[in-house]
């Protein structure tokens, strides 16, 4: 076994403690002067990812069961809070959040000091991350967005560690954390991320392919292969989103002529989705208002989580409608067969669309309109950050922020990394930092940029403090090396 860490114990432990002190005295203060909340009870109601508030509460196995919408996590978060207590579980989801804060921090630091060679990058970026309003925003917003973007660096950084030291506490941390993030958010495909991820980290440490084999590969296989095997069996899908399609949908299909829509989808099983597109084109639409029209024989039964056409809250009103009812998979389906019919037909039009979308990528994460409430608490600060890191600069159709550069970097950093392990038969720990985190990046920007047109500044929290992390990191390690 290798030292570990390559620093001061003690220096590493003081340092990271009193980071994550600040940020939750920061956090603190602003709930005290500030007014800043934990933006929940409402959006829980009403949000389509999460499961009815009430079946949650009262029957969470059977709901779980159940599930085709979304991966499980943070469903089965929800659930266990409420199973605590349903007046403060709200605090609970908060707490959650907070803790997985502390470990984002951790690893934060960590990476610093392993990126630059130095201390002070560590102590800068677990001091100044965490206060970036984008930080502090969904951290306070009762979704799944900051646990997952948490989840990412700690993966990463728990990887970097065991490229260093192969011990096995940490390969176990990382095969807890790969199927939590898996688990949560349906970006993070199995077969996509999950295997390839496996298989990358089994290609670069071949001398320990057994223990990789039993405490990674075969983890992930039993937890996050048995939720997707679960969907195959009970559902017809191989997959953690029942969605996929209908979002694939909405990036191919904005922006498209009428003529266009129609020539596709008329007298096609689809047809009727040029309706639905006319009316509602963002697809996710009502079940009567939109779709039971268009189903032959729509699917009915007695249990709430698959049939209720409303999801029921904790008070028994029904604020939104149930976007896992099981009628959402045939229109799935659907969409994913007129989805690639449009892309054949017109695959520049489908590419436009994708650079629309990584435009969205590079904008704000702020603006995202659930934030808008503590948003408004920290407005000041949210707009000065803005417009120190997302000033307009001349790009493809008009303005563009520096983002939409910056990734860029990700190319050669993943190309170096690629070149330096190949050269050094794996063993080079910088190219392995390179090559690990800019794949991880660039991976989280093709998803989101291909499969989705609507909230890709949403989606580009998911790998900001990373990206950044790496970017200084890198920087201001460069006159040392």
């Amino acid at each position: 076994m290798k030292l570990w860490p390559p620093w001061s114990v003690r220096e590493g432990l003081i340092d990271r403690t009193a980071l994550i002190a600040v940020h939750l005295a920061v956090v603190g203060s602003l709930a005290l002067l500030q007014g800043l909340r934990f933006e929940s009870a409402q959006y829980l109601a009403m949000s389509t990812q999460f499961l009815s508030l009430r079946e949650l509460a009262d029957h969470l196995g059977r709901s779980l069961g159940h599930l085709m919408s979304q991966p499980p996590g943070y469903n089965l978060l929800i659930g266990l809070a409420l199973q605590i207590t349903e007046s403060h579980f709200t605090y609970l989801l908060w707490g959650w959040h907070l803790l997985w804060a502390c470990f984002g921090i951790w690893a934060v630091y960590g990476l610093g000091r392993l990126l630059s060679g130095r201390r002070w990058p560590g102590l800068l970026l677990g001091l100044v991350l965490p206060l970036f309003p984008d930080w502090l925003l969904y951290e306070t917003w009762s979704n799944y967005t900051f646990p997952v973007m948490t989840y990412g660096l700690i993966l990463v950084f728990l990887a970097c560690r065991f490229h260093r030291t192969r011990d096995l506490p940490t390969l176990l941390g990382l095969a807890g954390v790969l199927n939590l993030l898996m688990l949560t958010r349906s970006v993070f495909h199995l077969v996509l991320f999950g295997l390839v991820f496996c298989g990358a980290m089994v290609l670069v440490h071949r001398d320990q392919l057994k223990r990789l084999a039993l405490w990674l590969v075969l983890p992930t296989l039993i937890l996050s292969g048995g939720w997707y095997t679960k969907n195959l069996i009970q559902f017809g899908f191989f997959g953690a989103s029942g969605w996929s399609n209908m979002g694939l949908m909405r990036a191919v299909a904005q922006g498209r002529d009428k003529e266009f829509m129609k020539k596709q989808l008329e007298g096609t099983p689809q047809a009727y989705l040029y309706r639905v597109w006319l009316d509602c084109p963002g697809f996710f639409c009502d079940l009567v208002d939109h779709y039971f029209h268009a189903l032959d024989h729509p699917r009915k039964g007695t249990d709430p989580v698959l049939y209720d056409l409303f999801e029921e809250d904790l008070d028994h009103t029904r604020l939104h409608r149930n976007m896992n009812n099981i009628n959402y998979l045939a229109i799935n389906r659907d969409c994913g067969t007129a989805a690639k019919r449009i892309i054949l037909a017109d695959p520049a039009g489908y590419l436009a669309n994708v650079g629309l979308a990584y435009t969205f990528f590079t904008n704000p994460p702020t603006k995202y309109g659930f934030l808008e409430a503590n948003r408004d608490r920290l407005r000041g600060w949210v707009e000065a950050w803005e417009k120190v890191l997302y000033f307009r600069l001349p790009g493809p159709g008009g303005k563009v922020t520096p983002l939409f550069y910056l990734y860029f970097l990700l190319l050669p950093g993943l190309g170096l990394g690629l070149f330096r392990m190949l050269k050094n038969r794996g063993a080079d720990r910088d190219g392995f930092d390179d090559l690990l985190i800019c794949g991880f990046c660039l991976y989280a920007v093709g998803v989101s940029i291909s499969a989705e047109l609507g909230e890709n500044h949403r989606f580009s929290f998911l790998i900001l403090p990373l990206f950044w992390t790496w970017l200084a990191g890198r920087a201001a390690g460069i006159k040392r090396a």
